[in-house]
């Protein structure tokens, strides 16, 4: 099983819960539903994933946390975050919960010319317009 380094207190992770609430809603999970508890989880890696991919400095009004060993990331402070950096969370906590549909990365829908629709590989593509913006790092995308 995989561990996770949970996100330092004060950061913008403390919204997973209500992301994953929300998250929940728009899936339609009933309360008792026995997948609504990996909801958060998926919250938190989304927003993890995020967080990597913005490669933020560091400045006034964010936090540090490790993601590993030698590795740290740079975050949003609790109640920073921009709006669209919270809708990005929520759509791809959604994407991340719906993937387990798609078996052999075929989502089960087809395409115009009836070709399989495929997953991509990028968790982050469906969102990628939502964090540009904010991308302070650089890298290779």
């Amino acid at each position: 099983m995989t561990s996770f380094v949970a996100a330092t207190a004060g950061t913008w992770h403390d919204q997973a819960p209500a992301v994953a609430e929300q998250a929940a809603n728009l899936l339609r999970l009933e309360s008792t539903h026995p997948d609504r508890p990996a909801l958060e989880v998926h919250a938190r890696a989304a927003m993890r994933a995020i967080d990597q991919r913005l490669d933020l400095q560091p400045a006034t009004g964010r936090m540090r946390y490790p993601l590993g060993p030698g590795w740290d990331a740079v975050t949003y402070a609790s109640g920073q975050a921009p709006e669209e950096l919270q809708s990005a969370a929520l759509q791809l906590t959604q994407e991340l919960y719906e993937r387990r549909k798609a078996l052999f990365g075929v989502t089960g829908a087809a395409s115009p010319t009836g070709e399989p629709v495929r997953v991509s590989r990028d968790q982050l593509a469906g969102v990628e317009y939502l964090l540009l913006p904010y991308v302070e790092g650089f890298g290779i995308a």
